[in-house]
């Protein structure tokens, strides 16, 4: 995951007074908001956390598998959470995997605007956050710490909850900040899993630090996953849905909402999939890289 912020205003990126950690216009941070859990219900993290992982190599194989509509909703905040402006945007999207020596995997994602917009909102790039599952992958998750909580519930079903950190003895492979030359940003979150088939259906991460260098002061993000059926291809594949982002950049506050739908499915064999990844991004409407069937 990357935020690249290049292209955000300079003037804001000059040395101001000290971050306030008073945050009142974003969700609290992992470890201030406790979950409910079921009381006298046991939970084996290591075996929670190797179920979980073979099912995020199941959502890697999807990843490479779908495209989609998406909308940004992006906002400025003022510190009572009150919209100053506010941007909507609408791309073509598509997400395609190949192999990575450092980070295991590599999910790149491709967006073509369906009406054309000059930069991003606020000089501000998000990309990768429906990737944020992959703390689970099993070569991943050696760079982080596990403890399942307990069980809960997530839109009526159990799920198990798995507090997770980025362990200080290994690489940051997971997220960094783009300002001129890149920054890794430490993650610390919790992990909403169903309790009979371990997929991931939601996952909130915040920065285990500010990160001062920047003025980067936090970060919250959210990421739901669930199954999207493809009934001409009879057959349900586990996608991300929603993601919801909470920045405190530069004195700034901003709020991101990416979501998915009109979901395609497509194939290509493996000599296409490596051209798509080096190449151009695979067209969204069905044509040339793939052979798309519609939601």
């Amino acid at each position: 995951m990357q935020i690249d912020t290049s292209r955000a205003d300079p003037l804001a990126a000059m040395p101001g007074p000290e971050l306030s950690k008073t945050q009142t216009w974003r969700p609290p941070d992992i470890d201030d908001a406790k979950p409910n859990l079921t009381p006298g219900i046991p939970c084996d993290t290591s075996h929670v956390v190797e179920e979980s992982g073979k099912r995020v190599l199941d959502l890697v194989q999807n990843l490479a598998r779908f495209a989609a509509d998406e909308d940004v909703f992006h906002q400025s905040l003022d510190a009572f959470g009150i919209p100053t402006h506010t941007e909507t945007r609408k791309y073509d999207y598509t997400a395609a995997v190949s192999p990575n020596l450092y980070s295991a995997v590599s999910i790149d994602e491709y967006r073509s605007d369906k009406v054309s917009q000059a930069g991003d909102p606020d000089g501000i790039s998000s990309t990768g956050f429906i990737n944020l599952a992959l703390v689970f992958h099993p070569e991943l998750s050696k760079d982080f710490e596990f403890r399942c909580e307990g069980q809960g519930t997530w839109h009526g079903q159990p799920t198990w909850i798995v507090h997770f950190r980025q362990r200080s003895d290994r690489p940051n492979r997971m997220h960094t900040y783009k300002v001129g030359t890149v920054f890794p940003v430490d993650l610390k979150g919790r992990a909403w899993i169903t309790a009979e088939k371990f997929e991931v259906v939601q996952i909130e991460a915040d920065m285990v630090r500010p990160v001062p260098e920047i003025q980067l002061l936090s970060e919250r993000q959210t990421v739901e996953y669930g199954p999207v059926p493809f009934p001409s291809k009879n057959t349900i594949l586990w996608l991300p849905k929603k993601v919801e982002i909470y920045i405190d950049f530069r004195k700034h506050h901003y709020y991101r909402r990416h979501t998915f739908d009109h979901y395609m499915l497509f194939s290509v064999d493996a000599e296409q999939k490596e051209k798509t990844s080096v190449s151009k991004p695979a067209n969204a409407d069905g044509t040339e890289e793939k052979k798309a069937s519609s939601f």
